[in-house]
Protein backbone atom coordinates (compact mmCIF):
# COMPACT_ATOMS: atom_id res chain seq x y z
CA UNK A 1 0.00 0.00 0.00
CA UNK A 2 1.74 3.17 -1.29
CA UNK A 3 1.58 6.49 1.45
CA UNK A 4 0.61 9.64 -0.17
CA UNK A 5 3.12 12.13 -0.77
CA UNK A 6 4.40 14.53 1.64
CA UNK A 7 2.89 17.61 0.30
CA UNK A 8 -0.35 16.17 0.99
CA UNK A 9 -0.43 15.97 4.57
CA UNK A 10 -1.96 18.59 6.68
CA UNK A 11 0.20 20.49 9.08
CA UNK A 12 -0.27 20.81 12.32
CA UNK A 13 0.87 23.39 14.91
CA UNK A 14 1.06 23.05 18.82
CA UNK A 15 -0.08 26.41 20.90
CA UNK A 16 -0.19 24.63 24.22
CA UNK A 17 2.85 25.63 26.42
CA UNK A 18 4.46 22.82 27.92
CA UNK A 19 3.63 21.81 31.54
CA UNK A 20 7.29 22.13 33.17
CA UNK A 21 6.74 25.79 33.39
CA UNK A 22 5.33 27.60 36.25
CA UNK A 23 2.66 30.87 35.91
CA UNK A 24 4.80 33.94 36.86
CA UNK A 25 2.01 36.23 38.88
CA UNK A 26 2.41 40.81 38.53
CA UNK A 27 3.73 40.99 42.41
CA UNK A 28 6.52 38.67 41.91
CA UNK A 29 7.05 40.63 38.03
CA UNK A 30 7.46 44.00 39.65
CA UNK A 31 8.89 42.84 42.99
CA UNK A 32 12.45 44.25 42.36
CA UNK A 33 10.53 47.74 41.13
CA UNK A 34 8.47 47.78 44.41
CA UNK A 35 11.27 47.05 46.93
CA UNK A 36 13.69 50.23 45.38
CA UNK A 37 10.50 52.34 45.35
CA UNK A 38 10.02 51.86 49.58
CA UNK A 39 13.30 51.74 49.97
CA UNK A 40 13.33 55.41 48.39
CA UNK A 41 10.19 56.27 50.92
CA UNK A 42 12.12 55.13 53.68
CA UNK A 43 14.91 56.86 53.05
CA UNK A 44 13.09 60.20 52.43
CA UNK A 45 10.71 59.48 55.57
CA UNK A 46 14.32 59.23 57.61
CA UNK A 47 15.44 62.61 56.11
CA UNK A 48 12.25 64.30 57.25
CA UNK A 49 12.56 63.05 60.83
CA UNK A 50 15.91 64.79 61.33
CA UNK A 51 16.40 66.64 64.43
CA UNK A 52 19.07 69.30 65.80
CA UNK A 53 20.23 68.14 69.44
CA UNK A 54 22.48 70.25 71.63
CA UNK A 55 23.10 69.22 75.11
CA UNK A 56 25.40 70.76 77.70
CA UNK A 57 26.84 68.93 79.69
CA UNK A 58 29.17 72.00 81.09
CA UNK A 59 29.15 75.61 80.47
CA UNK A 60 31.11 75.28 76.98
CA UNK A 61 28.94 75.42 73.94
CA UNK A 62 28.42 71.48 72.90
CA UNK A 63 28.87 70.17 69.47
CA UNK A 64 25.57 69.83 67.12
CA UNK A 65 23.70 66.13 67.13
CA UNK A 66 21.51 65.45 64.10
CA UNK A 67 18.95 62.45 64.84
CA UNK A 68 16.64 60.49 62.90
CA UNK A 69 14.21 58.19 62.93
CA UNK A 70 12.74 59.59 66.26
CA UNK A 71 10.20 61.60 65.32
CA UNK A 72 6.84 60.46 64.79
CA UNK A 73 3.66 62.74 63.82
CA UNK A 74 4.87 65.45 65.30
CA UNK A 75 6.53 64.37 68.34
CA UNK A 76 10.14 63.49 68.82
CA UNK A 77 10.94 60.70 71.59
CA UNK A 78 13.52 61.05 74.17
CA UNK A 79 14.45 57.40 75.10
CA UNK A 80 17.71 56.01 76.28
CA UNK A 81 18.96 55.63 72.77
CA UNK A 82 19.19 59.67 71.93
CA UNK A 83 20.76 60.04 75.70
CA UNK A 84 22.95 57.69 74.92
CA UNK A 85 23.67 59.48 71.34
CA UNK A 86 24.29 62.98 73.57
CA UNK A 87 26.19 60.80 75.86
CA UNK A 88 23.85 61.08 78.80
CA UNK A 89 23.22 58.66 80.86
CA UNK A 90 19.94 57.18 80.71
CA UNK A 91 19.13 56.63 84.50
CA UNK A 92 19.46 60.51 85.45
CA UNK A 93 17.23 63.09 85.02
CA UNK A 94 17.87 65.74 82.09
CA UNK A 95 16.23 69.51 81.21
CA UNK A 96 14.99 70.48 78.44
CA UNK A 97 14.18 73.78 77.07
CA UNK A 98 10.68 75.08 76.65
CA UNK A 99 10.05 77.96 74.15
CA UNK A 100 6.90 78.51 75.13
CA UNK A 101 7.63 78.32 79.07
CA UNK A 102 11.02 80.24 78.30
CA UNK A 103 12.69 78.20 80.85
CA UNK A 104 13.79 74.52 81.49
CA UNK A 105 12.13 71.83 82.50
CA UNK A 106 13.12 68.87 84.33
CA UNK A 107 12.34 65.06 82.96
CA UNK A 108 13.33 61.66 82.65
CA UNK A 109 13.04 59.04 79.99
CA UNK A 110 11.29 58.09 78.18
CA UNK A 111 10.06 61.85 77.68
CA UNK A 112 7.99 62.74 74.25
CA UNK A 113 7.92 66.58 73.10
CA UNK A 114 5.25 68.19 70.64
CA UNK A 115 7.07 69.93 68.06
CA UNK A 116 4.56 72.31 67.22
CA UNK A 117 5.86 75.62 68.30
CA UNK A 118 9.61 74.59 69.28
CA UNK A 119 12.99 76.26 67.96
CA UNK A 120 13.73 75.68 64.36
CA UNK A 121 16.98 76.13 62.55
CA UNK A 122 17.13 75.33 58.30
CA UNK A 123 13.37 74.05 59.07
CA UNK A 124 14.47 71.64 61.00
CA UNK A 125 13.46 71.50 64.67
CA UNK A 126 15.81 72.36 67.42
CA UNK A 127 16.10 70.24 70.65
CA UNK A 128 18.24 72.07 73.46
CA UNK A 129 19.27 69.73 76.43
CA UNK A 130 21.09 69.77 79.36
CA UNK A 131 22.31 68.10 83.14
CA UNK A 132 20.85 69.22 86.04
CA UNK A 133 24.36 70.13 87.39
CA UNK A 134 25.17 72.48 85.18
CA UNK A 135 24.48 76.52 85.85
CA UNK A 136 22.81 79.09 83.72
CA UNK A 137 25.71 80.75 82.10
CA UNK A 138 25.45 78.51 79.10
CA UNK A 139 27.99 79.63 75.90
CA UNK A 140 26.37 80.09 72.91
CA UNK A 141 22.96 79.45 74.21
CA UNK A 142 21.56 82.78 73.43
CA UNK A 143 22.94 83.36 69.78
CA UNK A 144 21.10 79.47 69.05
CA UNK A 145 17.86 81.20 70.79
CA UNK A 146 18.05 84.31 68.50
CA UNK A 147 19.24 82.30 65.33
CA UNK A 148 15.97 80.16 65.87
CA UNK A 149 14.00 83.24 65.97
CA UNK A 150 15.55 84.83 63.01
CA UNK A 151 17.19 87.54 64.79
CA UNK A 152 20.53 88.16 62.98
CA UNK A 153 20.88 88.44 59.11
CA UNK A 154 17.91 89.95 56.80
CA UNK A 155 17.88 87.08 54.96
CA UNK A 156 17.23 84.22 57.91
CA UNK A 157 13.27 85.35 57.27
CA UNK A 158 13.28 83.62 54.24
CA UNK A 159 16.14 80.86 54.99
CA UNK A 160 15.09 80.20 57.55
CA UNK A 161 11.44 81.32 58.19
CA UNK A 162 9.70 80.93 61.59
CA UNK A 163 6.12 79.05 62.98
CA UNK A 164 3.34 79.71 60.91
CA UNK A 165 1.92 81.13 63.82
CA UNK A 166 4.27 83.95 65.04
CA UNK A 167 5.57 84.63 61.36
CA UNK A 168 3.38 87.48 60.80
CA UNK A 169 4.32 88.98 64.49
CA UNK A 170 8.22 88.75 63.28
CA UNK A 171 7.41 90.30 60.30
CA UNK A 172 5.98 93.37 61.94
CA UNK A 173 8.53 93.57 64.34
CA UNK A 174 11.13 93.59 61.52
CA UNK A 175 8.92 96.02 59.70
CA UNK A 176 8.55 98.55 63.24
CA UNK A 177 12.82 97.94 63.25
CA UNK A 178 12.79 99.38 60.01
CA UNK A 179 10.66 102.41 61.12
CA UNK A 180 12.62 103.50 64.20
CA UNK A 181 15.87 103.43 61.93
CA UNK A 182 14.49 105.48 59.33
CA UNK A 183 12.29 107.73 61.92
CA UNK A 184 15.40 108.40 64.04
CA UNK A 185 17.76 109.58 60.89
CA UNK A 186 14.86 111.98 60.07
CA UNK A 187 14.88 113.34 63.31
CA UNK A 188 18.84 113.47 63.16
CA UNK A 189 19.23 115.33 60.24
CA UNK A 190 15.85 118.00 61.31
CA UNK A 191 18.10 118.37 64.61
CA UNK A 192 21.26 119.20 62.54
CA UNK A 193 19.92 121.81 60.47
CA UNK A 194 17.91 123.46 63.90
CA UNK A 195 21.41 123.67 65.19
CA UNK A 196 23.18 124.66 62.14
CA UNK A 197 20.44 127.92 62.33
CA UNK A 198 20.75 128.49 66.13
CA UNK A 199 24.71 128.58 66.24
CA UNK A 200 26.00 132.53 66.17
CA UNK A 201 29.21 133.24 66.69
CA UNK A 202 29.95 134.68 70.23
CA UNK A 203 32.54 137.52 70.66
CA UNK A 204 34.75 136.89 73.90
CA UNK A 205 36.87 139.85 74.97
CA UNK A 206 39.44 140.64 78.01
CA UNK A 207 39.68 143.55 80.06
CA UNK A 208 42.88 145.01 78.82
CA UNK A 209 42.50 145.09 75.23
CA UNK A 210 45.04 144.66 72.81
CA UNK A 211 45.44 145.67 68.83
CA UNK A 212 45.83 141.77 67.77
CA UNK A 213 42.56 140.72 69.50
CA UNK A 214 39.93 139.46 67.39
CA UNK A 215 36.62 138.03 67.81
CA UNK A 216 36.56 134.17 67.99
CA UNK A 217 33.85 131.94 66.80
CA UNK A 218 32.67 128.79 68.86
CA UNK A 219 31.79 126.78 65.72
CA UNK A 220 35.65 126.72 64.65
CA UNK A 221 38.39 124.97 67.32
CA UNK A 222 40.54 127.39 68.81
CA UNK A 223 42.33 127.40 71.84
CA UNK A 224 42.46 130.24 75.09
CA UNK A 225 45.58 131.85 75.75
CA UNK A 226 46.23 131.72 80.12
CA UNK A 227 45.92 134.73 81.62
CA UNK A 228 45.17 136.36 84.79
CA UNK A 229 42.49 138.77 83.52
CA UNK A 230 39.03 138.33 83.90
CA UNK A 231 36.94 136.74 80.66
CA UNK A 232 34.05 138.71 79.77
CA UNK A 233 31.19 137.15 77.26
CA UNK A 234 29.37 139.60 75.81
CA UNK A 235 25.34 138.23 75.41
CA UNK A 236 23.78 138.00 72.34
CA UNK A 237 21.32 140.65 71.91
CA UNK A 238 17.48 139.42 70.53
CA UNK A 239 15.72 141.41 68.86
CA UNK A 240 12.09 140.23 70.53
CA UNK A 241 11.47 141.06 74.56
CA UNK A 242 9.80 138.84 76.22
CA UNK A 243 7.87 139.45 79.57
CA UNK A 244 9.66 137.86 82.70
CA UNK A 245 8.24 134.53 83.62
CA UNK A 246 6.62 134.86 87.25
CA UNK A 247 8.83 133.47 90.02
CA UNK A 248 7.21 130.61 91.61
CA UNK A 249 8.37 129.29 95.07
CA UNK A 250 8.94 125.85 95.61
CA UNK A 251 8.99 124.52 98.86
CA UNK A 252 11.69 121.94 99.83
CA UNK A 253 9.02 119.18 101.75
CA UNK A 254 7.22 117.86 99.75
CA UNK A 255 4.58 115.42 100.92
CA UNK A 256 3.50 112.46 99.12
CA UNK A 257 -0.10 110.61 99.74
CA UNK A 258 -0.43 107.20 101.34
CA UNK A 259 -2.17 106.08 98.34
CA UNK A 260 0.40 106.25 96.18
CA UNK A 261 3.42 104.69 98.43
CA UNK A 262 1.73 101.83 99.41
CA UNK A 263 2.39 98.92 97.09
CA UNK A 264 -0.37 96.03 97.22
CA UNK A 265 0.79 92.47 95.32
CA UNK A 266 -1.52 91.16 92.94
CA UNK A 267 -4.02 94.29 93.17
CA UNK A 268 -6.58 94.29 90.16
CA UNK A 269 -6.27 97.85 89.48
CA UNK A 270 -2.64 97.28 89.01
CA UNK A 271 -1.91 94.64 86.54
CA UNK A 272 0.49 93.50 85.16
CA UNK A 273 3.10 95.28 87.53
CA UNK A 274 1.93 94.08 90.72
CA UNK A 275 1.37 90.22 89.38
CA UNK A 276 4.50 87.65 89.50
CA UNK A 277 6.27 86.53 86.79
CA UNK A 278 5.36 82.77 86.66
CA UNK A 279 2.01 83.31 86.61
CA UNK A 280 1.94 86.13 83.54
CA UNK A 281 4.18 83.65 81.56
CA UNK A 282 2.10 80.57 82.42
CA UNK A 283 -0.88 82.72 80.62
CA UNK A 284 1.09 83.13 77.87
CA UNK A 285 1.44 79.39 77.31
CA UNK A 286 -1.99 78.49 78.43
CA UNK A 287 -3.35 81.46 75.42
CA UNK A 288 -0.78 80.36 72.51
CA UNK A 289 -2.42 76.75 73.09
CA UNK A 290 -5.85 77.83 72.74
CA UNK A 291 -6.37 79.54 69.52
CA UNK A 292 -8.83 82.58 68.73
CA UNK A 293 -9.23 85.82 71.12
CA UNK A 294 -11.72 83.97 73.31
CA UNK A 295 -8.98 80.86 74.40
CA UNK A 296 -7.08 84.24 75.18
CA UNK A 297 -9.44 85.92 77.36
CA UNK A 298 -10.71 82.39 79.44
CA UNK A 299 -7.07 82.09 79.98
CA UNK A 300 -6.44 85.72 81.32
CA UNK A 301 -10.16 85.57 83.54
CA UNK A 302 -9.44 81.90 85.25
CA UNK A 303 -5.72 83.25 86.03
CA UNK A 304 -6.26 86.54 87.37
CA UNK A 305 -10.06 86.85 89.10
CA UNK A 306 -10.91 90.38 89.29
CA UNK A 307 -9.04 92.26 85.89
CA UNK A 308 -11.12 93.40 83.45
CA UNK A 309 -10.10 91.78 80.02
CA UNK A 310 -11.61 94.37 78.10
CA UNK A 311 -9.56 97.30 79.87
CA UNK A 312 -6.06 94.95 79.65
CA UNK A 313 -6.23 93.67 76.67
CA UNK A 314 -3.62 95.92 75.22
CA UNK A 315 -1.18 95.96 78.06
CA UNK A 316 -1.68 91.95 77.73
CA UNK A 317 0.07 92.10 74.46
CA UNK A 318 2.37 94.37 74.94
CA UNK A 319 3.47 92.17 77.91
CA UNK A 320 3.98 89.15 75.42
CA UNK A 321 5.79 91.36 73.14
CA UNK A 322 8.30 92.34 75.41
CA UNK A 323 8.52 88.92 77.09
CA UNK A 324 9.84 87.31 73.61
CA UNK A 325 11.45 89.88 72.86
CA UNK A 326 14.27 89.31 76.26
CA UNK A 327 16.96 87.05 76.10
CA UNK A 328 16.35 83.54 77.27
CA UNK A 329 18.61 83.35 79.95
CA UNK A 330 17.03 86.61 81.87
CA UNK A 331 13.92 84.81 81.10
CA UNK A 332 15.02 82.13 83.11
CA UNK A 333 15.85 84.04 86.02
CA UNK A 334 12.97 85.73 86.49
CA UNK A 335 11.43 82.18 86.31
CA UNK A 336 13.39 80.91 89.08
CA UNK A 337 13.15 83.49 91.02
CA UNK A 338 9.14 82.86 91.82
CA UNK A 339 6.95 84.42 94.14
CA UNK A 340 9.57 86.75 95.05
CA UNK A 341 9.80 90.37 95.13
CA UNK A 342 12.35 89.46 92.51
CA UNK A 343 9.71 88.03 90.70
CA UNK A 344 7.32 90.52 90.01
CA UNK A 345 6.58 92.07 86.59
CA UNK A 346 7.35 95.87 87.60
CA UNK A 347 10.98 94.65 88.17
CA UNK A 348 11.21 92.78 84.55
CA UNK A 349 9.36 96.12 82.94
CA UNK A 350 11.96 98.03 84.51
CA UNK A 351 14.71 95.75 82.44
CA UNK A 352 13.46 94.95 79.48
CA UNK A 353 12.13 97.95 77.94
CA UNK A 354 8.87 97.82 75.05
CA UNK A 355 10.24 96.54 71.54
CA UNK A 356 8.43 99.16 69.72
CA UNK A 357 8.14 102.09 72.06
CA UNK A 358 10.21 103.78 69.67
CA UNK A 359 7.90 103.08 67.35
CA UNK A 360 4.83 104.45 69.13
CA UNK A 361 6.86 107.73 70.55
CA UNK A 362 7.70 108.19 66.69
CA UNK A 363 4.59 107.86 65.60
CA UNK A 364 2.35 109.71 68.24
CA UNK A 365 4.90 112.90 67.13
CA UNK A 366 3.81 112.48 63.87
CA UNK A 367 0.30 112.61 64.67
CA UNK A 368 0.69 115.68 66.92
CA UNK A 369 2.67 117.09 64.24
CA UNK A 370 -0.45 116.24 61.58
CA UNK A 371 -2.70 118.07 63.73
CA UNK A 372 -1.19 120.75 64.24
CA UNK A 373 -1.18 121.87 60.79
CA UNK A 374 -4.73 120.78 60.34
CA UNK A 375 -5.52 123.12 63.24
CA UNK A 376 -3.23 125.80 61.55
CA UNK A 377 -4.92 125.23 58.51
CA UNK A 378 -8.23 125.34 59.51
CA UNK A 379 -7.55 128.55 61.46
CA UNK A 380 -6.33 129.60 58.03
CA UNK A 381 -9.57 129.07 56.57
CA UNK A 382 -11.42 130.57 59.33
CA UNK A 383 -9.58 133.82 58.92
CA UNK A 384 -10.10 133.80 55.21
CA UNK A 385 -13.76 133.22 55.76
CA UNK A 386 -14.08 136.04 58.31
CA UNK A 387 -12.87 138.84 56.12
CA UNK A 388 -15.04 138.28 53.31
CA UNK A 389 -17.43 137.62 55.73
CA UNK A 390 -16.64 141.42 56.72
CA UNK A 391 -16.40 142.51 52.96
CA UNK A 392 -20.10 141.47 52.16
CA UNK A 393 -21.36 142.92 55.09
CA UNK A 394 -19.76 146.63 53.96
CA UNK A 395 -21.26 146.26 50.41
CA UNK A 396 -25.31 145.99 50.59
CA UNK A 397 -26.79 143.13 49.56
CA UNK A 398 -28.92 142.94 45.89
CA UNK A 399 -29.91 139.26 47.22
CA UNK A 400 -33.29 138.33 48.17
CA UNK A 401 -33.66 137.54 52.35
CA UNK A 402 -33.09 133.92 52.77
CA UNK A 403 -36.37 131.60 53.95
CA UNK A 404 -36.40 130.08 57.19
CA UNK A 405 -36.14 126.12 56.56
CA UNK A 406 -38.94 124.04 57.23
CA UNK A 407 -41.42 127.10 56.38
CA UNK A 408 -42.93 126.45 52.87
CA UNK A 409 -43.22 129.18 50.75
CA UNK A 410 -46.51 130.37 49.81
CA UNK A 411 -47.70 130.59 45.67
CA UNK A 412 -49.46 133.52 46.61
CA UNK A 413 -47.85 136.98 45.71
CA UNK A 414 -48.76 139.54 48.39
CA UNK A 415 -49.67 142.93 46.95
CA UNK A 416 -50.66 145.90 49.23
CA UNK A 417 -53.55 147.73 48.47
CA UNK A 418 -54.34 151.32 48.35
CA UNK A 419 -54.44 153.07 51.51
CA UNK A 420 -53.11 150.12 53.65
CA UNK A 421 -49.91 151.59 54.12
CA UNK A 422 -51.23 154.65 55.16
CA UNK A 423 -52.90 152.49 57.76
CA UNK A 424 -49.94 151.34 59.63
CA UNK A 425 -48.53 154.85 59.46
CA UNK A 426 -51.36 155.91 61.54
CA UNK A 427 -51.15 153.02 64.06
CA UNK A 428 -47.30 153.81 64.30
CA UNK A 429 -47.80 157.47 64.86
CA UNK A 430 -50.86 156.74 67.52
CA UNK A 431 -53.36 159.37 65.28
Amino acid sequence: MTQPPVASQPKRQLSVPPRSRDPVHFHEAKAPQLAASSQARDIAKLARSSVFVYCWKTIEKPAPREVQGFLSEGAFLIDAEVLAVVKLSPDDEFQYYNNDLRDWVTAHVPHALKLGTSLKINALPLILLRALDVGDDLNGFDELVHQAHGVGKPTDFLRNPPHIGRRRAVFNDKLNHLEVLAAKQARQQSLQKKRARKQSPIVISSTSPSPTSSPVSSTSPHHFPLSLSAVEVEPIVKTESRAPSPVVKVEDVVEISSDEEEFHVEDPNNWPRSYYVVDIVKVFADGMKKKGGRGRKNAFEAAFPGVSWKKKRTPFYDSVKRWNAVKASVCSRYLRAGRTDEGLWMKFMDEVPLPDADVKAQRKAIQRLEKRMLDMKARGEEEDESSSDDDNMSEPSSSPPRRRPGVRQSKFVRVESEGEEEEEIDELTGE
